[in-house]
């Protein structure tokens, strides 16, 4: 076929592009295609200024792409070259040789669309959604880990996230060139390119110089093969500059993971120097390791502190590096689709460019293909010389640990044969130290100190050799974990020789990281070798100052055998005559502390006998005055008792009270008698035991400072009931006044019972001076047997002492006759205290006669106070007599107001009697949970409060009632913020009662309030007419 268009249809410099068959699989025209070429050739020798464009095409499926562009480019050669034997020069035509890629009519433009980056945006943007899943789940750790460097590990974070969008950006900005790119395929592949198409599109920033280049050849669409490699060569240096700045940043990422880690290290190195710099030297081992471990967590928390910047450092450069991988991926398959369609595009040969004319060019893709070899094999060489490269210095790092492990090995032997040799000496010595601590060297004669210091000696020698086994199995362990941790290390370094390829950029710092663990590891393992070997080297020095010591314990040992031999015989001399003075001594002492003992309690048995004696006679004295003073009152009483019950109440209260303090003194007498004769029988066992004496001496003080006490306050007691007779006479003139003064004296008996209190208070005081004062002769006891003791530590020091035995035996003969001298002075104390027992007998024998006249004059009183107890039973009888009227007459009123109540309140349900109450239910008076009256229940306490006002203005003002209003809850409780209880609850119930019935106008002095919350119940159980009946409102008349 061949369409040419008309010539004159030709115009203003259009290009005309002709399609010729050819046979099918030949690149020979045809007939057809020759006249067709024939017309072609003259139209273009009519005019100069035209060029043409050969677009050579061969049909073919996807597995013969080779061969069908050959046959294309066999084609478009045998076109060129028939044209040029027509006379149309080679500068006026293009040639491209398309091959398969548009097939036979009309084309298609969805096949020359190009892979679009949105799929690689897709990829990274899960890839970050997982980062962030897995953040979200380690985030206590990761914040934990972040607060150990935030000022670091927050600019890693900002690295990283300016290295994402980075990197986002750069797949983004392929979009615009995508386009482009396809744009150029479509009009490529429709035949005809238009002269402003080129100029009119907007180039983007790679594709710039391609665009660039088009506009020159004024929108022909040819490019030379070195065009195409320049073109490509700028592409791929634009994409490797973009791809610099995103290594940049994944460097900078490691080296701030890296600028933490040395950071955290230098932490961890100034703090361990400071931990050593503060172990004592010569110390206890195990105190060492304790200091050890204690100074090991602040070098710790700087390991953190490099863990975490390397963990953030790492994990950033492994996100940016997989973003990175992306990118490039995207940026590759961009230039790889470039370069396969530029690769169709170049002309197959220059012209007019510097290459002859003819044949004899290479093809494009040939060259290009040529120059990817060279690239990859320079590349290959680069890869081969950093991986030989990195195997040197893997190889440099083993040799270094091999020098190491030589170190470490040298150490272990040394230290193996320290500790054979401490060994040796350990079981060298020991038998020795063995002997000694039983003695078997020199005898018995060694001192308790000296026995107890070759113990001491034998055990530490013994705690050594554990510690020194311990240290060795430590050492061991630690150089097995060497090499546990150098295994992994030599797997690696070989597996990087075998295997020369691209290594991870990650991988170094994670490498360096592992090796400054290492570093850190061995160096803690040294500074406890090192302590190690100071403590062995301490334990060594002490072991021969502790043999040093024992050689010369052993030579003082043998001088004193020799001495004590020469003093033994002296020395048990003066043992005997001193254990003879310290016996006669002490049994001397006993008897005077003894006679001491029985004088001084005897003197205060009979001072605190002497004291009782003259406070009874004041007590008898006072008694029998007030027994005339009540006679005298209860006389003038019982003629008033008809005028003023109420004062008759009164002084029945105060006969009482006379009535029981008369049966109080009754008692207390007949105490004093069963005392005194308690004290007499003491009083002769005084002289039996020197614990039943000091328990009696306790016992008599405490009960003479309670006798003081009672009389003193039954003293105060008859002056207030004087005080009390006077003022109840000038209070017959009102029964308020009475009930006044009778609030203000039981106001003032609280305050004397306070002051009995205190008085009581005060004896408890001198009785504990008094326990005070036998402590301290307790102590003087104590010090006395100390004094003893010391002077046998020092008879026993002069038996350890040979050297100065003479001296010694000079000053216990000295001793002895001080002894003498102060046994003949305790004898004489004796002797004195033997006549002072008998002056106190005296003195007790004397007491007692005053104690019996003392009985007599108390029976006396107690015949007096019979009598007067006759005539205060009969003023009782008549003043019970007038009460039960009262009580009749209340009585009387009661049942009056209760019987107009139930004529007001009729037959409610909810109102009950029972027995001298009115009940109302507290469903009717109160909502639940609730103290608020409601309108019904206030409408029956109003008619109960007319009722009441009714009764009272009839009801005597001598008789005293009051109206008690009691509140009760059921069994459940409540817990609110106004009520925590059923005890708040029942009372505010009560209270909003009387509330109301003063309101009313009922007083409020006849009037009380009671909460009883759930604990006085009508009917037992839990039903709920049990519990309804159980809450109520009750109403009791009563007297006050």
């Amino acid at each position: 076929e061949a369409a040419l268009p008309d010539p004159a249809a030709a115009s203003g410099g259009e290009e005309v592009m002709a399609r010729i068959m050819f046979t099918e699989a030949q690149d020979e025209v045809t007939s057809d295609g020759s006249a067709a070429l024939d017309r072609l050739a003259q139209e273009l020798q009519a005019d100069e200024n035209r060029r043409i464009q050969l677009l050579a095409y061969a049909a073919g499926d996807s597995s013969q792409v080779n061969q069908a562009r050959r046959l294309s480019l066999s084609r478009a050669l045998a076109v060129r070259q028939f044209l040029i034997e027509q006379g149309v020069r080679s500068t006026r035509m293009d040639v491209r040789a398309l091959g398969n890629n548009v097939p036979d009519g009309p084309p298609n433009r969805d096949r020359h669309a190009m892979t679009r980056p949105t799929v690689y945006l897709l990829r990274m943007a899960v890839f970050l959604g997982l980062v962030l899943v897995a953040a979200a789940l380690l985030f206590p750790r990761l914040q934990e880990a972040f607060l150990a460097n935030a000022v670091l590990n927050g600019m890693i974070i900002g690295v990283l996230l300016l290295g994402i969008g980075y990197s986002i950006r750069q797949v983004i900005l392929l979009r615009p060139e995508v386009a482009f790119l396809e744009h150029l395929k479509r009009e490529a592949s429709g035949g005809l390119i238009f002269p402003g198409s080129v100029q009119s599109m907007s180039p983007p920033r790679l594709l710039g110089p391609m665009a660039n280049m088009l506009r020159e050849r004024k929108g022909r669409l040819t490019l030379s093969a070195l065009s195409t490699r320049t073109l490509l060569d700028s592409i791929q240096t634009r994409i490797s500059e973009s791809h610099d700045i995103s290594r940049y940043l994944i460097g900078l990422l490691i080296f701030l993971g890296l600028l933490g880690t040395f950071w955290g290290l230098l932490e961890t190195i100034n703090a361990v120097a400071d931990t050593i710099a503060n172990l004592s030297a010569g110390g206890d081992a195990a105190v060492l390791f304790d200091q050890l471990k204690t100074g090991l967590d602040q070098p710790l928390s700087g390991m953190g502190t490099a863990f975490s910047s390397s963990l953030f450092g790492l994990a950033g450069s492994l996100v940016l590096g997989f973003l990175e991988l992306q990118s490039g991926q995207a940026h590759n398959r961009f230039v790889n689709e470039l370069e396969e369609w530029l690769s169709g595009l170049t002309r197959l040969s220059s012209g007019g460019e510097g290459v002859g004319a003819g044949d004899g060019s290479v093809p494009a893709y040939l060259t290009a293909l040529l120059e990817s070899t060279a690239d990859s094999l320079d590349s290959l060489q680069r890869t081969i010389a950093r991986g030989e490269e990195d195997r040197q210095e893997a190889n440099r790092n083993l040799a270094t640990l091999t020098e190491r492990m030589s170190v470490l090995t040298e150490q272990m032997r040394t230290e193996q044969e320290v500790m054979r040799r401490l060994a040796e000496t350990h079981s060298a010595i020991k038998p020795l130290l063995q002997q000694l601590s039983e003695g078997e060297l020199g005898g018995g004669g060694l001192d308790e100190a000296t026995r107890d210091h070759i113990r001491t000696l034998a055990l530490n020698v013994t705690r050594i050799a554990g510690e020194m086994d311990r240290g060795r199995d430590q050492t061991v362990e630690a150089i097995r974990a060497e090499i546990r941790l150098l295994a992994p290390m030599y797997n690696l370094s070989r597996t990087g020789r075998e295997r020369a390829t691209n290594i991870w950029p990650g991988f170094v710092d994670g490498l360096a990281t592992l090796l400054l663990v290492l570093v850190f590891v061995l160096l803690v393992f040294m500074v406890g070798q090192f302590f190690l070997s100071t403590a062995l080297t301490s334990r060594d020095t002490r072991l021969a100052e502790l043999t040093s010591r024992l050689n010369e314990l052993s030579e003082l040992l043998a001088l004193e055998r020799q001495a004590n031999e020469d003093l033994r015989v002296d020395v048990s001399q003066l043992s005997a005559e001193l254990q003879a003075s310290l016996t006669q001594r002490d049994s001397l002492s006993e008897r005077l502390a003894a006679l001491t003992e029985q004088r001084d309690r005897l003197a205060g048995d009979l001072a605190a006998l002497t004291n009782e004696r003259d406070v009874l006679a004041n007590r008898l004295e006072r008694t029998e005055a007030e027994l005339r003073e009540r006679s005298a009152e209860l006389s003038e009483a019982q003629q008033r008792v008809e005028a003023d019950r109420e004062t008759i109440e009164a002084q029945l209260a105060e006969v009482r009270s006379l009535q029981d303090l008369r049966d109080r003194l009754r008692a207390e007498l007949s105490e004093l008698e069963l005392r005194l004769a308690r004290a007499e029988t003491e009083s002769a066992e005084l002289s039996e035991t020197l614990g039943a004496r000091d328990a009696r001496i306790a016992e008599l003080e405490a009960r003479l400072s309670e006798s003081r006490a009672t009389a003193e306050a039954r003293a105060e007691r008859i002056d207030r009931l004087e005080r009390q007779a006077l003022s109840r006479e000038e209070e017959l003139t009102a029964q308020i006044e009475a009930l006044d003064a009778l609030r203000a004296r039981v106001e003032a008996r609280d305050a004397e019972l306070a002051e009995l209190e205190a008085e009581l208070a005060a004896k408890a005081r001198a009785l504990t001076a008094a326990q005070e004062r036998v402590s301290t002769r307790e102590g003087r006891i104590a010090e006395l047997e100390q004094f003893l003791a010391e002077r046998e530590a020092e008879l026993a020091e002069l038996r350890d002492r040979g050297a100065a035995t003479r001296a010694a035996l000079a000053e216990a003969r000295d001793q002895l006759a001080q002894t003498q001298d102060f046994a003949m002075e305790q004898q004489r104390l004796s002797e004195e205290a033997q006549r002072e027992v008998a002056r106190l007998n005296r003195q007790l024998v004397q007491l007692r006669a005053q104690l019996a006249a003392l009985n007599e004059a108390l029976e006396a009183a107690e015949a007096r106070n019979r009598e007067q107890q006759v005539q205060i039973a009969n003023l009782g009888e008549r003043l019970n007599a007038a009460l039960a009227t009262k009580v009749q007459e209340l009585a009387r009123y009661r049942s009056e107001f209760f019987g107009r109540l139930r004529e007001v309140l009729g037959d409610n349900p909810d109102v009950r009697i029972v027995g001298d109450r009115f009940v109302f239910q507290s469903e009717v008076l109160f909502p639940s949970a609730s103290a608020e009256l409601q309108p019904q229940g206030a409408s029956q306490i109003a008619r109960l409060a007319d009722t009441l006002n009714a009764i009272a203005a009839e009801i005597p003002d001598d008789i005293d009632w009051v109206l008690r209003v009691d509140g009760h809850t059921d069994r459940r409780p409540i817990s609110t913020p106004q009520f925590p209880s059923n005890w708040e609850l029942s009372s505010a119930r009560a209270i909003e009662v009387v509330k109301f019935l003063i309101a009313q106008g009922v007083p409020s002095n006849r009037l009380v309030a009671a909460g009883f919350a759930d604990h006085w119940p009508i009917v037992e159980g839990a039903s709920a007419e049990a519990l309804s009946r159980n809450r109520r409102i009750e109403f009791k008349l009563t007297q006050r």
